[in-house]
């Protein structure tokens, strides 16, 4: 009897990409990424994937769902939460309310973004994330609902300490986010411990690196098996 193809479908950020608009020292081609490697070792797994790049999880999954919830792979992985969890000054009306104030001054979004909503120095003292943990909480409880049939994997969401340099509070974020993800998923959510390390990161410190997308090959290759 023919064994059966394992379907797996993989919805995630811009951690899934290549990264070619970087310095030499950054930059990741396609064949370094976890995803290639893991179709190359994978041979007999039939690949999906939804990722896009600097999208909240809301909007990544609102893009997956409509074209997969029927496929019903086998194995979902997700790949999401890091955009998230970052900090910033304003968000909602206000923040509406800001860039139609500023374009009056001739300011871009963004002037706004980098002098006010991203910037360290206000976001010491005043954060919130970008997307509310009830929703984001809402959102990973409607993965369990619709995609039922399918064993789902949710991977940690990781950063070394460089991403409070540019986000401050954005670490204590990730710690709250990842709670919410683990009590629903349990032992489905895939701690990586081993992976947050500077040595596997980019300079920005939540993009993995060359090292960090073999690393985490070879975690999802003994899990799926």
């Amino acid at each position: 009897m023919e064994k059966k193809i394992k379907k797996i479908l993989i919805i995630g950020d811009s951690n899934c990409l290549p990264r070619y608009n970087a310095d030499t020292k950054n930059v990741i081609t396609l064949e370094d990424t976890y995803i290639f490697n893991l179709k190359n070792k994978l041979k007999s797994c039939h690949f999906e994937q939804v990722t896009l790049g600097g999208i909240s999880t809301s909007e990544l999954i609102n893009h997956a769902i409509p074209y997969y919830v029927n496929w019903k792979p086998d194995i979902l992985l997700l790949h999401t939460g890091i955009n998230d969890t970052k900090s910033q000054f304003i968000k909602g009306r206000i923040l509406n309310f800001f860039y139609k104030v500023f374009s009056f001054f001739n300011f871009s979004k963004k002037d706004i973004k980098s002098k006010i909503l991203y910037n360290p120095f206000f976001l010491k003292y005043y954060s919130q994330t970008k997307t509310d943990i009830r929703v984001f909480e809402n959102n990973v409880n409607k993965i369990k609902l619709l995609f039922n049939e399918s064993k789902i994997f949710w991977l940690e969401i990781f950063s070394d300490e460089r991403i409070d340099d540019e986000r401050p509070n954005t670490k204590k974020n990730i710690e709250k986010f990842n709670y919410s993800i683990k009590k629903v998923f349990g032992k489905n959510f895939i701690e990586l411990k081993e992976l947050n390390e500077r040595k596997y990161f980019t300079n920005d410190g939540y993009h993995l690196n060359k090292n960090g997308h073999t690393k985490l090959t070879n975690i999802l290759i003994e899990l799926f098996n």
